[in-house]
């Protein structure tokens, strides 16, 4: 049993599966998101432009591909704009990263029109565990910020379940960094020990939050297995487990 005053989440595949680009496809995203862009360019005197899917999938590509190697390596949080601007020097366009990260906001989209769907046992988790008195918040790496990411968590119907949401896009900082733990620590007013971290990603999220003084929930994935010597406090199958395995710190 794990008593904990706070209960942080992940959000890509812990709460929802996250996107990918055929979940997107099959969502009908990027035409959407293209005829956006496409619409803001032209007003910005771009002219010979791709068309929907062509312009908006290699602007996705890119963003989530720097992501990725920052996620890797320096832990800061990727220059979303060059990533756009450098997509879309590859279709002959030329940009400033400031238009860069214009864009990108336009290619933002709600969480159900990018195809990501909840994790079955979510909702009647996470509604238990508030009426256990654990107090619930969000710890995740991600390109849109907390106002977005709140949009989403409403859109999927979680509205009002987490007091405070965290985003690396935010802070600066990605999981395992230290500092968006320690902005999640601040905004809860929290001590470490009294929290834990739920989350799939064996080094982000239970490495990260173990750095930082948290207890680490693995949900168990095989895309995220590692062969770091990184041992969870616990491990689940299921988000329904939880409910079995964490008690309120009552005070």
């Amino acid at each position: 049993m794990l008593r904990v005053r706070w209960l942080f989440f992940d959000l890509g595949d812990t709460i929802w599966r996250s996107s990918t680009p055929e979940s997107r496809r099959a969502a009908g995203l990027y035409p959407k998101v293209g005829q956006r862009m496409a619409d803001w360019l032209r007003a910005r005197g771009h002219q010979r432009l791709p068309e929907g899917a062509a312009l908006a999938e290699p602007v996705w590509e890119e963003v989530d591909a720097a992501a990725r190697r920052c996620e890797g390596d320096t832990m800061s949080e990727a220059d979303l704009g060059a990533a756009a601007q450098c997509a879309l020097a590859r279709l002959g366009l030329t940009i400033t990263v400031d238009d860069g990260r214009a864009l990108w906001e336009l290619a933002q989209a709600p969480a159900p029109e990018r195809g990501a769907i909840l994790l079955e046992d979510a909702p009647e988790t996470l509604g238990a565990l508030k009426q256990k008195g654990v107090r619930l918040g969000i710890i995740t790496n991600r390109t849109f910020g907390e106002a977005f990411t709140r949009r989403d968590l409403s859109a999927l119907g979680l509205d009002g379940l987490f007091e405070h949401v965290i985003v690396s896009s935010d802070v600066g900082y990605l999981k395992p960094h230290p500092r968006i733990f320690q902005a999640a620590l601040s905004a809860a007013g929290a001590r470490p020990q009294e929290c834990a971290l739920v989350g799939d990603n064996m080094r982000a999220d239970v490495q990260g939050a173990q750095d930082a003084g948290l207890r680490a929930i693995w949900l168990r994935s095989p895309r995220t297995a590692s062969d770091r010597p990184v041992t969870p406090d616990a491990t689940i199958d299921r988000l329904l487990e939880l409910l079995d395995l964490v008690e309120p710190i009552r005070s």
